[in-house]
């Protein structure tokens, strides 16, 4: 019954409303405010999940280089559609994980309720990445990292303790029920752990979103 009804708030957008209720109107909006504060023309930006280019647009109205992470098929189109002609953008179709190599992926018609993840149970065999690896190999450095990655941002951030040592800003979505069904206890709690460790200030935007950044 829980997960029916998971899966109904998600169609419907009821989990978007219980959030403006709970933290108004504005609560994605203070999350993208608080990534674009330190973007500037040059940044170099790794949007890992980025989906269908929502940050993206953004980041190009600042001048940034954007490297955007997408394993979906269906979104990786799309974003071919909408981006491939910027210079400035670099499209990857691939997963971020904590090591490097291939791994299974579930692809789902967003129309469904249930989010596209890497799963053992994937019909789909896909490229996967550690930043450090990805970042070494392509002599980069990147000034912000954002993190959407369904419930693996345990896994992004423990494949990028070498990048995260100079990297100015992390900015992740923590999706506290995916985690929880991972057998991950206060997710919330072990991000901002992980953030801390690597050597960030942390402050929560919202109860899903929180900010890594270097005073």
């Amino acid at each position: 019954m829980i997960q029916i009804l998971r899966v109904l708030a998600r169609k419907t957008g009821l989990n978007r409303i219980i959030y403006k209720f709970i933290y108004g109107d504005d609560y994605e909006k203070n999350f993208d405010q608080a990534i674009l504060k330190f973007c500037h023309k040059g940044s170099v930006i790794f949007d890992v999940g980025a989906n269908r280019g929502h940050y993206i647009s953004k980041f190009i109205e600042k001048g940034a280089v954007v490297y955007a992470f997408e394993p979906d098929p269906l979104n990786y189109s799309s974003l071919q559609r909408e981006f491939s002609h910027f210079s400035n953008v670099h499209l990857i179709n691939a997963a971020i994980g904590s090591e490097t190599g291939k791994v299974y992926f579930q692809s789902k018609p967003e129309n469904e309720g249930v989010n596209s993840a890497i799963s053992a149970a994937g019909d789909l065999h896909i490229q996967c990445y550690a930043l450090d690896d990805f970042c070494r190999e392509n002599s980069l450095v990147p000034d912000i990292v954002k993190v959407d990655v369904e419930g693996h941002e345990l896994e992004v951030l423990e494949g990028s303790k070498s990048i995260l040592k100079e990297t100015k800003l992390v900015a992740v979505e923590i999706h506290n029920e995916v985690l929880n069904g991972r057998g991950v206890g206060k997710p919330n709690d072990v991000v901002r752990k992980a953030l801390m460790k690597a050597g960030f200030s942390t402050r929560f935007t919202d109860f899903s979103h929180i900010i890594g950044y270097r005073l």
